[in-house]
């Protein structure tokens, strides 16, 4: 590895925490894209999580997945780094 000050145990411990999830499927991208729409990042705030992908991964589940720590309210919420995230 180059330009990182991370060893490899590291790393090795970020990809085995439990509370991160590699996974094909989107997962709360849409709260990354109005942060970015509010900060002025990008000029046009997507309508929905799909405007961020390309469509084969349209019929995944994306955010109507279930995450740990479900709120009462019905929003999603995930843990990421040990952090809920919602």
């Amino acid at each position: 590895m180059t330009m990182t000050t991370e060893t490899v145990d590291d790393l090795v411990k970020q990809l085995s925490d439990p509370d991160v999830e590699f996974t094909l499927t989107p997962h709360n991208t849409l709260k990354t894209a109005e942060f970015l729409y509010k900060t002025k990042r990008i000029n046009k705030k997507p309508a929905e999580w799909k405007e961020l992908y390309f469509s084969n991964v349209h019929n995944r589940p994306g955010a109507r997945r279930r995450y740990i720590g479900d709120s009462p309210e019905g929003e999603l919420c995930g843990k990421v780094g040990g952090q809920l995230h919602g």
